[in-house]
């Protein structure tokens, strides 16, 4: 019981070389969704606490909580922050996240932490802002060249 089949080469490890295990997944996507005034920290948990796998309506594959950022200089108030990991983004899409949490309370802002498959990134609102955000920078395909990642399934 436990043990693993190798899906390639021998079927019992080398007394000298042992074995390597390999696994794959797909890019996890950190996605974070910044809530308009007046909405507050307990907002941001109540509603992540909603959209996160196993919650009420919850979105399979995403982990969320809800955090206060620091004052916004424009706004002179803390900023709730649904923050988000999307395991699954060639499935659940950003625009699906931001739909959910905006279907709960206005969004200001959204920000991508890293990179993101294109897939992740298809029917994203153009009115939502996401400052930073470039292309070129932030999409997988573009800055590997062109290469797809493929869904599993």
């Amino acid at each position: 019981a436990g043990a693993l089949a190798p899906d390639f080469g021998p079927p019992s490890l080398s007394p000298s070389t042992g074995a390597v295990l390999v696994c794959a997944r797909e890019p996890l996507v950190a996605f974070n969704l910044e809530l308009a005034p007046p909405a507050t920290v307990d907002d941001a948990k109540h509603i992540a606490a909603l959209i996160r796998d196993g919650g009420p309506q919850g979105l399979p594959g995403v982990r969320a909580i809800g955090v206060e950022l620091a004052l916004s200089p424009s706004q002179g108030v803390p900023v709730a922050q649904v923050s988000t990991n999307i395991e699954r983004p060639l499935e659940v899409s950003m625009a699906t996240v931001a739909a959910a949490v905006a279907s709960h309370a206005p969004l200001a802002a959204a920000e991508l932490v890293g990179l993101a498959p294109q897939a992740a990134l298809d029917g994203f609102p153009a009115h939502l802002e996401m400052p930073g955000f470039d292309p070129a920078l932030h999409v997988i395909e573009n800055v590997l060249g062109g290469a797809a990642p493929v869904a599993s399934g």
